[in-house]
């Protein structure tokens, strides 16, 4: 994908190259596959066409997907952009597109998905499809446990073109590998042993399992409603940046309830209360200082 020039100024004529092909090559201008027939009668010589083949034609997202499925090489046309999310294709479409991939210029979107995967193992470089946006975002992903991509990949220097953040399975040794590609960016480790829960039995026991951990949810259809002492409540939500549970705080003397870092907090279940605070004589302070 870097080669810009390939010359033989020598040759004299045709019969100078037995055979060859020459492709794949996106940075190699027209004007020089355009030489090769005079130094090579042999050869098969196919110019490069951004996107997948498909040029500057007008295409679909699906259409995209599957011309690029296979492929080393992703660029984009001049003057347009590549944006695949997870709300258009599929987990398997998406590990198609990366699956050959030595060199993608394209922002990937996986973001509120059910993706469990993102394989790029061969990739060598991948570049933002836009100045000032992330090449690779992988946000709030509850079911992603696999993020495969060499820790040799290079990605412009000094900018932030990759941003992982509350992706609960994901553990923290793909975490540190994900930084070694990109020091610079917002990497996060938000690996949690209390995502995906099943029902609680006994609340001490839940507060000492997931106490201090930055995601806290619960199964789909579980329906659990929690009423916590103020000491419970300091240590469950020490750190945590997103909650799924409906939490009753009623008729107690707690003075103070403060969430340091919780930025996202839904309901356990539709037309449930995600927090219920009622009747607290001495309550004096509520806070969320990171919902902004």
């Amino acid at each position: 994908p870097f080669l810009v020039n390939i010359t033989f100024p020598s040759c004299e004529n045709n019969l100078c190259i037995e055979s060859g092909t020459i492709s794949g090559n996106p940075l190699l201008p027209l004007g020089i596959t355009q030489q090769f027939p005079g130094w090579c009668s042999n050869c098969a010589v196919t110019p490069y066409v951004p996107a997948c083949g498909l040029g500057d034609q007008s295409y679909t997202v699906q259409q995209l997907m599957t011309a690029c499925a296979g492929k080393p090489i992703i660029t984009q046309n001049p003057g347009t952009t590549i944006v695949v999310s997870s709300t258009e294709v599929t987990e398997t479409q998406m590990n198609a597109f990366c699956s050959n991939a030595v060199y993608i210029q394209a922002c990937i979107q996986i973001v509120d998905s059910a993706f469990t995967s993102l394989r790029c193992p061969y990739l060598k470089e991948i570049v933002s499809c836009q100045p000032g946006r992330p090449a690779l975002q992988i946000v709030n992903n509850p079911h992603l446990t696999i993020v495969e991509i060499p820790t040799t990949t290079v990605v412009p220097v000094n900018e932030k073109v990759i941003i992982i953040d509350r992706n609960a399975q994901l553990s923290p040794v793909i975490i540190k590998q994900l930084r070694l590609i990109c020091p610079l960016c917002d990497i996060q480790n938000d690996y949690s042993t209390c995502s995906e829960l099943d029902v609680i039995g006994h609340v001490e026991l839940f507060v000492k399992k997931c106490a201090g951990q930055p995601i806290i949810t619960f199964k789909t259809g579980v329906e659990q409603q929690l009423i916590l002492t103020e000491e419970q409540i300091t240590r469950l939500f020490e750190n945590a940046v997103e909650v799924q549970m409906c939490l009753a705080v009623k008729m107690s003397s707690i003075q103070q309830l403060i969430f340091p870092k919780l930025m996202q907090w839904r309901s356990c279940a539709p037309g449930k209360n995600a927090l219920a605070v009622v009747n607290n004589p001495q309550l004096q302070v509520l806070s969320f200082p990171a919902c902004t």
